[in-house]
């Protein structure tokens, strides 16, 4: 594994959903720098954030995923970035309940630490259930404990019973901004 995990954008402890609907106006390299990670595409609002500095940021807008295709998020409530928080000292990425992981998620069949992201050598994404209680999918399919799986943008992840994400890197979080923000302009918020 190597630790080549993007840092998390300067001026944002989240992508807030309006934040990224309103720069699909962007060209795509100036969306790229401003959402340089990959991201997870919440269902539900369960993304809790400990250093939030206003109750503004923490707000969660639900909106319908135009571009919804079979096994994607149809609804996206919050957008995650993929990134290292600094609260925990591993090279990997943790996904869990506890307050000291990268993405929180607070469901009840979330585990302490349910799963975690990495990169390989050659930069592609991994995703490992690290031992749950209630199972993690990519695509449909459960995670064996503790062995890495390939994960691409666009795979659809289940962490738990019902903590339904969708996998995106910029390109696709891109995509997704640009038809919400015609959608919204459409009047159908």
């Amino acid at each position: 594994m190597t630790d080549t995990h993007a840092d998390a954008p300067a001026e944002l402890p989240h992508a807030g959903v309006d934040d990224v609907v309103a720069a699909a106006t962007q060209t795509d390299a100036e969306f790229a720098a401003r959402f340089p990670s990959c991201f997870l595409l919440l269902q539900d609002a369960v993304a809790h954030w400990p250093t939030m500095a206003s109750s503004k940021d923490a707000r969660a807008t639900t909106i319908r995923l135009s571009m919804a295709k079979p096994g994607s998020v149809s609804t996206v409530a919050q957008i995650v970035p993929v990134v290292l928080s600094g609260r925990q000292p591993y090279p990997m990425i943790t996904v869990g309940r506890a307050l000291t992981n990268d993405i929180i998620l607070m469901s009840p069949s979330i585990s302490k630490v349910h799963a975690s992201f990495s990169q390989d050598t050659r930069g592609n994404w991994c995703l490992t259930d690290c031992g749950s209680s209630n199972g993690t999918t990519v695509a449909g399919q459960r995670l064996a404990p503790a062995s890495l799986t390939r994960v691409a943008p666009g795979d659809s992840l289940v962490f738990g019973a019902s903590v339904s994400a969708q996998f995106v890197d910029s390109v696709g979080l891109l995509a997704w901004a640009r038809v919400e923000h015609a959608r919204r302009a459409g009047g159908t918020r």
